[in-house]
């Protein structure tokens, strides 16, 4: 019997399963103290437990579940009677025990308290229970066969079956979504912005499985998580480089965050993937790499702050050295001389079309040193900023 009691505790510690020994009445109330949780719930009460107990056959293992969907598998061991369980093999939610509550009539507890008390027991599956059973019997008795089934789940519960057709057609819809969003993945890694908006729209239409929860802002914001997550994927699949792929995911999170109605954080879900399908397009289009443009997407965007080479190449998990030989070597430039003729452009453009004064615009090219930056502009247009902005401003 110490191998027995072992082996129950070691099956515990493993599956989170609870086997007791019935050995009296005592224990049989006990038991039904413990786990029942209605007077409905006829087997869980003290009587039926004994009578398992005295009708129970040696070689058989018999399964129940009880109105609330809650199993029990009994057996004998070393001619011993064991309860194993109770488990769930389904779980509920607040719809599913409103039903389970009216089919029964029951009126004196409430959803709340079913679920709680439900949710507290271990979910598992029949089979996965039969096996740990079986398993119980050949470590305890090495000799015997395995145990025959029999069913004696009450199968009177019309609410049972209504529920399992329900999840069997959520499995269906979780396996038409999986299609959808194979088909939005490869949309994306082709950059074919009709094509992803188009899958995008027959996921959010395919939601029927989330409708018992509602439509909220938060329930938006997590849709938009989990797009992300599946975009950036597809964005990685296609070869995108990573500083493009997390500053369009970070760019979203943000957008999406400060969003106020959930129309708002529709539009940017669909600015996300207009956004990928873009700079996918780019990259396909493109002859350079994915590590050059992942350095120009870089450039492009960070130029009004003030950053090192250093910083850039630490920030995209390059070496400093390696990031410039490659880049010229594709570009015919250095970084640093894009850099300088893309902040000298967007200063051109500033002096023309604002009447910002030298030193802001030397600060919104990322440039702090206004002197240092009328130098870089009369080297590269032949004109100070002042004289570029009297001649070519009309």
């Amino acid at each position: 019997m110490n191998i027995l009691k072992s082996n129950i505790q070691l099956l515990k510690a493993l599956e989170n399963v609870t086997i007791t020994e019935i050995r009296s009445s005592a224990d049989a109330e006990h038991f039904s103290h413990e786990y029942q949780f209605s007077p409905d719930q006829i087997l869980f009460t003290p009587s039926a437990l004994s009578m398992m107990k005295t009708s129970t056959e040696s070689d058989i293992l018999y399964y129940f579940q009880d109105l609330f969907l809650l199993s029990i598998l009994v057996f004998r061991l070393n001619e011993s009677f064991f309860i194993l369980g109770p488990f769930s093999t389904v779980i509920l939610d607040k719809i599913d025990a409103e039903r389970l509550l009216k089919a029964n009539n029951i009126t004196n507890i409430t959803t709340t308290d079913l679920l709680l008390y439900h949710n507290s027991f271990p979910k598992i599956t029949k089979e996965r229970a039969i096996q740990i059973a079986q398993a119980l019997r050949s470590a305890t008795e090495p000799d015997a066969d395995a145990f025959e089934i029999r069913d004696r789940s009450e199968d009177s519960f019309s609410v049972r079956t209504e529920i399992e057709s329900e999840r069997s057609q959520y499995i269906k819809l979780l396996e038409r979504r999986y299609e959808y969003e194979q088909d939005y993945m490869s949309a994306i890694r082709e950059g074919n912005t009709k094509e992803a908006l188009n899958n995008y729209q027959k996921l959010q239409q395919d939601v029927a499985y989330l409708k018992r929860i509602g439509t909220t802002l938060e329930n938006e914001r997590f849709g938009a998580a989990v797009l992300r997550t599946t975009t950036r994927m597809a964005a990685i699949q296609a070869g995108l480089a990573p500083v493009v792929i997390d500053r369009l995911s970070s760019k979203n999170t943000v957008a999406s965050r400060n969003a106020k109605t959930i129309e708002a954080i529709i539009a940017t879900k669909e600015e996300l993937i207009r956004d990928f399908c873009k700079a996918i397009q780019d990259y396909r289009n493109s002859s350079y790499s994915a590590l050059v443009l992942g350095v120009i997407y870089y450039l492009n965007h960070n130029y009004p702050e003030y950053f090192t080479l250093g910083d850039m190449a630490e920030e995209l998990g390059l070496s400093k050295s390696y990031m410039i030989t490659r880049f010229k070597a594709e570009t015919g430039t250095t970084p640093l001389e894009y850099l300088t003729t893309l902040r000298m452009k967007k200063a051109a453009n500033l002096l023309l079309g604002t009447t910002r004064s030298i030193q802001d615009i030397s600060s919104m090219v990322g440039i702090p040193d206004s002197n240092y930056f009328v130098k870089l502009f009369k080297k590269h247009y032949q004109l100070t900023p002042r004289d570029y902005r009297k001649q070519r401003k009309v």
